[in-house]
């Protein structure tokens, strides 16, 4: 599909719907084209609404690859060769969603497009940092913060693992969630 793991792999995985939005990473992707810095690729993985809009804006870019759908197996491989994991939601986005938890299960360091509780949970876990979607010079700014800095990268990756493991694993969910199912139902029949 084009993606080289000989790249610092900025990936999204997911549907191109109202809550997200590429144009921040393609306008650094442009800037870095333009310069001729081919250190990083952004590969985007979905489909959408939206998809015709990013794919001429990022048009003629070689650090730009369009995967279209994935399976599971093609989110694996790209789960354990991406550099950094895009959440790049809308400003009033409210919630931590799905994607964060999904690149925090491989590991993947988390480039999160809007702020609030994700931002805060992120900042907690050090396990990645908050952009604001209206300016992709701050995306940029992580980006590069993190290629000249391993350590600060490679410790962003242990957190990411590590928390997903400790606190959003099925195993911590769902036992969490089965104790508070009976916790409920003993109150319940306190009541009663």
């Amino acid at each position: 599909m084009g993606v080289d793991p000989n790249k610092r792999i900025v990936w999204f995985v997911g549907t191109y719907n109202r809550w997200m939005d590429l144009t921040p990473a393609i306008d650094v992707a442009k800037t870095l084209h333009e310069e001729g810095d081919h250190r990083f690729q952004f590969v985007f993985s979905g489909r959408g609404d939206h998809a015709a809009e990013w794919q001429d804006r990022a048009a003629g870019l070689a650090n730009v690859v369009f995967t279209g759908g994935v399976t599971a197996p093609e989110i694996s491989w790209m789960r354990h060769r991406s550099w950094a994991g895009l959440a790049a939601y809308r400003l009033g986005f409210n919630g931590v969603g799905n994607k964060i938890i999904e690149y925090m299960a491989g590991g993947v360091p988390v480039l999160l497009g809007m702020g609030e509780d994700s931002a805060r949970m992120l900042s907690e876990l050090e396990c990645g940092e908050a952009y604001d979607p209206r300016r992709s010079s701050e995306l940029r700014e992580i980006i590069e913060r993190w290629a000249r800095d391993d350590g600060l990268h490679s410790r962003l990756k242990v957190n990411a693992r590590r928390a997903y493991e400790e606190r959003f694993s099925a195993s911590r969910v769902y036992g969490a969630y089965a104790d508070h199912l009976a916790s409920v139902l003993r109150r319940s029949r306190g009541a009663a």
